[in-house]
């Protein structure tokens, strides 16, 4: 494996034919050419590869040396070759684009039939698309980007079949390189219609960190993901692969290293975008522009336009332009509201209305941004794949912004330098503040220039807004300058009357303004009613808002701790962002029901004006909860709570029918299965509970893609053979080949039978791991430092019996002192050895209990005892019920059994194990106290003692 070496090069003093020399003899000074090139790459000043590439590469034996795989006609040209030594990120780049300049021609051929393929991809039908990207295939042979296309086309244009079969072509070309195969079969993975990017992602994940991770995510994933750890990975990689991969993986690589650099950028860097500056690629182009080479923009170019068009309020312009910025459409679109889809459907149509559903306030947000993140891999390497990752991860309008991130400059990198919108990160990214002014007096008539100008300059500067703005527009603009300029009063001013406006788009980005002046200006009580009112509305919130700091300040004013909005605020956190915002929700709780001079929920049914009827319904739904109403003190049991809950439940059915069905389905889990409840009570933990209606609410997106697609496999017993023989060929290959890295690497599950395991073991770990919802949040709070601690350590410490630990000193408790009092001080001394050992063992067995058995078992905690992760082939019971009939419901139902019978099964070993070696520990401990003391003091002198021990044993 190509590891990275400290470069020992000589001194750029040296002349360029010395530098030239030395790199030549490099080559030739072992056996392989390849080795050579490793070596001299590593003993020449890097500012001399473009020279040194260029003058050796007019041979073909040094070309080839440089490129050992440039357009491969067929696959078995597509070899597994030993990459180079790998060096730092900036070297590696330009190493390769001094290699891809002696290519331009050809590069220059390929980008113009590339941007001809996107075109047809996005926008045609995907038999058109897939006869460019032939004739591509043709002119420049495979590659691993040529393949990812190939084989989503396939998926999109025949079906699953035929994207298997063309996989399975590539599987059975003798010599084709393995590490490209495995790209390949995640390639068909992410392609099939009913594999979520979460599922896709989980795969990757099982790869861990390290270089063979950042190679895969870099492929697979793409968008410039930050989660690759070392950019220098990827290109190096590719550095033996075909110059398609070279090129594109250059270009990507260097968007993404410019993106995450803050400060000056090195010549090395420069250099290497400038030598393929010629190209015409608008990324390079882009990167040049960032990079100090003033590129003035298209005053006339449609990007523009449609800015323009946005700006004035011409929607409509908008909406039927061929303007690239999808989101800007998006926008046009929900600003109009209710527009027909489109009857074409092609891909950019469907991002352009998922965009406009996730823009809205409806409940089909949520799931739109899902269909987003699968639509962005369908889309994966076209430049509309970034503009969806950058709409769905950025938190700004490029407003109240100090800083942007690595993902904001790497769209704006891949998009227009006259899209408006990306002024401002292009002035970061070059660190040019006149950069905004520049463009804008290159094109003096557009109004979105002169609105970027206005929006950008100092709060102290002047700002002239555009005429012809629409009137919500203008407010809201004005708002945007009045918040800089720390006049919070006005800005609240015009974002409350955006927030009233009838259309709904204008109306949310009004309220998430308006929500950023109140909380500026310290109006607390008004952003909390802000949230709440789009909470008990059914709105999506943005949860990009500073939430968690709201709480904070909430629960630090005294007014507000009685407050049912900040109750309500406390569920959300808890819900969306960690569940440890519980402890507070429950006191906040308990004081909402306090002030109403009440015990519990069900006494507020007869206060019809405790709050408004939305809040209510929303309080009783969210706030109390089965896990809430455990914490307090009004319950004596948990029986005592489901009684309660089931209670609301019912009040809930009369006032809130639309929801019947929720609240019908919480009353029969409820009461579901007695034996689990009295099981539980046998080993004194019966407030075990897993929240079955959250759990099934996290599982269930991911479930229902992977539940299709075993449909789909099951009826279609040939793909089914051919998964399961593709997987073996691949782990052939990688045998074979020799790859070490891929050696402890699981293939993504294609097969029945682990494709049904995948789906079992995404419930089960909801059901386990879920932080608001699962087993191990009430292993952890009711168990592990609940009753089964309490229940060993309360009867000893009210005793007197465990000894207090401070300053690394044990002490004996005040009580034992007392009882003592009558003995002398060696004898006192020989007490304290005792209980100290005596402690040491009972925390000894209560940490063994807490920290390795009363958890789930699992790689982590292997000594675990609840066992709910289990192989496939016990699986089968379940897995054969399944049938082109069986509903999501269903396949849930029995997943989640599957995971309460071995929940059962745990308990019941767990009791078992408590009523002998545990106990027989506890007997041995008390025994040993007790002998241990009788050695050097009498019976009768330690009566008090024994005495507090034999009350302390029958509890």
């Amino acid at each position: 494996m190509a590891k990275s070496k400290k470069r020992k090069t000589i001194s750029k003093g040296f002349g360029a034919e010395t530098q030239l020399r030395t790199f030549r003899r490099a080559i030739h000074s072992v056996a392989n050419p390849r080795a050579g090139l490793s070596k001299a790459r590593s003993l020449v000043s890097a500012s001399h590869f473009p020279r040194i590439v260029n003058e050796l590469g007019r041979q073909s034996a040094y070309k080839y040396i440089f490129a050992p795989t440039t357009f491969p006609k067929s696959l078995e040209n597509f070899p597994i070759r030993t990459r180079l030594h790998e060096l730092d990120t900036e070297t590696e780049l330009l190493w390769t684009a001094s290699v891809l300049s002696i290519f331009k021609s050809d590069i220059y051929e390929f980008i113009i039939k590339k941007e001809e393929f996107e075109r047809a991809f996005a926008t045609e039908h995907p038999t058109r698309a897939l006869e460019i990207l032939e004739q591509i295939e043709v002119k420049f042979g495979f590659s691993l980007w040529l393949i990812g296309f190939k084989l989503q086309l396939l998926q999109l244009d025949k079906g699953l079949q035929a994207q298997k079969e063309y996989l399975e072509s590539i599987f059975a070309a003798d010599g084709m390189s393995a590490q490209a195969t495995w790209i390949a079969y995640y390639f068909s993975i992410r392609s099939e219609e009913n594999v979520s990017y979460s599922k896709i992602e989980s795969d990757i994940s099982q790869l861990g960190t390290g270089e063979l991770a950042d190679y895969c995510i870099h492929h697979v994933l793409g968008h410039g993901s930050k989660r690759i750890e070392h950019l220098r990975t990827p290109i190096n990689y590719e550095e033996p692969n075909p110059i398609i991969d070279r090129f594109e993986t250059f270009v990507t690589i260097a968007q993404q290293h410019l993106s995450r650099t803050r400060g000056e950028i090195s010549d090395s860097f420069r250099t290497a975008v400038q030598l393929l500056g010629s190209l015409g690629d608008r990324r390079i182009t882009n990167m040049m522009s960032a990079l100090g080479q003033t590129i003035l923009p298209n005053c006339d170019s449609a990007e523009l336009r449609a800015a323009d068009n946005y700006t004035i309020g011409q929607y409509l312009d908008v909406v039927s332009s061929d303007a690239e910025s999808l989101e800007l459409i998006a926008r046009s679109r929900a600003l109009l509201g209710n527009l027909p889809r489109s009857t074409q459907s092609s891909l950019r149509d469907r991002v352009i209305e998922s965009m406009e559903e996730a823009l809205s306030t409806s409940a089909n947000a949520v799931h739109a941004r899902h269909t987003l993140r699968k639509l962005a891999l369908t889309l994966s390497k076209h430049p509309y794949s970034t503009q969806i990752w950058g709409f769905l991860e950025r938190g700004h309008d490029h407003i109240f912004l100090r800083e942007y991130s690595d993902l904001d400059r790497y769209v704006a990198l891949n998009g227009h330098v006259s899209n408006p919108w990306n002024a401002a990160v292009y002035a970061a990214i070059s660190n040019d503040k006149e950069w905004t002014k520049t463009l804008a007096a290159a094109c003096p008539k557009s109004p979105a220039m002169l609105l970027r100008v206005a929006l950008s300059s100092s709060a102290e500067g002047t700002h002239t807004l555009p005429p012809a703005l629409p009137t919500y527009r203008k407010d809201a603009y004005e708002g945007h300058i009045a918040f800089r300029a720390s006049d919070f009063k006005f800005a609240i001013e015009k974002y409350t009357r955006c927030a009233a406006s009838e259309i709904s788009y204008v109306a949310m980005t009004g309220k998430t303004y308006l929500f950023k002046a109140l909380y500026t200006a310290k109006c607390y009580a008004q952003c909390l009613a802000l949230i709440v009112d789009q909470a008990v509305a059914g709105e999506s919130l943005p949860l990009q808002l500073p939430l968690a700091e709201l709480a904070k300040k909430c629960l630090d004013e005294s007014a507000l701790l009685s407050s049912l909005d900040l109750s309500i605020l406390l569920q959300i956190l808890s819900k969306h962002v960690h569940p440890r915002w519980d402890r507070e929700l429950s006191d906040i709780y308990e004081n909402v029901i306090g002030q109403q001079r009440a015990n519990r929920p069900t006494d507020l049914f007869n206060k019809p004006d405790f709050c408004s009827k939305s809040r209510f319904i929303y309080f009783l739904r969210n706030v109390c909860t089965t896990r809430i109403l455990d914490d307090c003190t009004a319950f004596e049991s948990m029986d005592d709570v489901e009684s309660e809950r089931i209670a609301i439940c019912q009040h809930l059915l009369k006032i809130d029918a639309h929801n019947s069905a929720s609240y019908q389905d919480e009353i029969r889990i409820i009461t579901r299965d007695l034996n689990v409840a009295l099981l539980l009570k046998k080993v004194q933990t019966s407030k075990i509970f897993v929240d079955e209606v959250g759990i099934r609410n996290a599982f269930e997106a991911s479930l229902t893609d992977s539940l299709a697609r075993y449909k789909e496999l099951q009826n279609s017993p040939a793909l089914t053979y051919q998964a399961q023989k593709l997987s073996k060929r691949i782990e052939e290959m990688i045998h074979t080949q020799g790859l070490l890295e891929f050696r402890d690497f699981k293939l993504p599950t294609s097969e029945l039978e682990g494709l049904f395991h995948t789906m079992y073991l995404e419930v089960a770990s909801q059901f386990a791991y879920s932080p608001a919802y699962g087993l191990d949040t009430h292993l952890s709070t009711t168990i592990r430092h609940g009753a089964f601690e309490g229940h060993l350590r309360g009867p000893l410490a009210t005793e007197g019996l465990l000894c207090r630990t401070r300053n690394k000193a044990h002490y004996i408790p005040e009580l034992t002192m007392r009882r003592l009092s009558h003995l002398v001080e060696t004898e006192i001394d020989h007490v304290r050895r005792c209980l100290v050992r005596f402690t040491t063992r009972v925390e000894e067995m209560i940490s063994t209990y807490l920290e390795r058995r009363l958890r789930i078992k699992s790689s982590p905690t292997p000594d675990g005892m609840f066992a709910l992760f289990v192989e496939p082939d016990s699986l089968a019971e379940i897995s054969n019920t399944i049938n082109s009939e069986t509903t999501l419901d269903e396949v849930a139902d029995r997943l989640v059994a599957k995971c309460w019978a071995l929940a059962d099964s745990s308990m019941e070993e767990i009791r078992l194990e408590l009523g002998t070696s545990a106990r027989s520990h506890v007997e041995s401990a008390f025994t040993a106290l007790i002998q241990n003391l009788e050695e050097k003091i009498s019976r009768e002198r330690l009566l008090p003692l024994t005495d507090a021990i034999a009350r302390a044993h029958s509890v």
